[in-house]
């Protein structure tokens, strides 16, 4: 929409909620007598509901009609459409990776290896990922705080192979580390599917 039909919108958008702001007054003016006089329980309801019309502009919006503007948000560039190809593949590795991590973990450990090089080599299709992704396989992953707080804060489950295959998917079509939360990734993977 080009800046000059947003501006006559806009414009339109006031004069129609002048008119009804207008309106209301009269309406109210004219049985503002006859309310407070009869003080009957609807005539109070009547005047309560009439008031709270006048001092909300969205009520007031929404009884002329109109649809409420909406707020700019933040656009992304990424082309999210190879999501579920990614997804299909990364799921049953991670998945898999984590049974067998979580069967051999306490040995590596012990032995203070590079388990991440021991799970790439098992599971090739995991060699692309990211290092925070392979340790979020581990029973006690050990993060730096900051991806901690991005974890938490995008609603991942941090040891959830789906979710971490969601991140690792959603990574490989060019997203930055946790840019998205889980449910938008779960229903974007939803819509390409159906």
């Amino acid at each position: 929409m080009t800046k000059q039909k947003q501006e006559s919108a806009d414009s339109e958008d006031r004069f129609l909620l002048t008119n009804k702001l207008r309106g209301a007054l009269r309406e109210w003016e004219r049985n503002a007598d006859a309310l407070v006089l009869d003080a009957s329980e609807q005539a109070i309801d009547d005047l309560y509901t009439l008031g709270k019309i006048l001092c909300n502009k969205t009520g007031l919006r929404r009884q002329a009609g109109l649809k409420r503007k909406k707020s700019g948000g933040r656009k992304r560039s990424h082309d999210l459409s190879p999501l579920l190809e990614h997804y299909d593949t990364l799921e049953a590795e991670f998945q898999a990776a984590k049974d067998w991590v979580r069967s051999r973990f306490p040995v590596w450990q012990k032995a203070s290896t590079s388990w991440h090089k021991i799970v790439c080599d098992a599971y090739p299709a995991l060699a692309s990922v990211d290092d925070d992704l392979i340790e979020r396989l581990s029973p006690s992953p050990e993060l730096p705080e900051k991806t901690l707080d991005l974890i938490d804060k995008k609603d991942h489950d941090i040891s959830k192979p789906s979710h971490i295959a969601l991140e690792a998917a959603a990574r490989l079509c060019g997203c930055s580390p946790y840019e998205y939360g889980t449910r938008h990734l779960l229903e974007t993977k939803r819509q390409l599917k159906g």
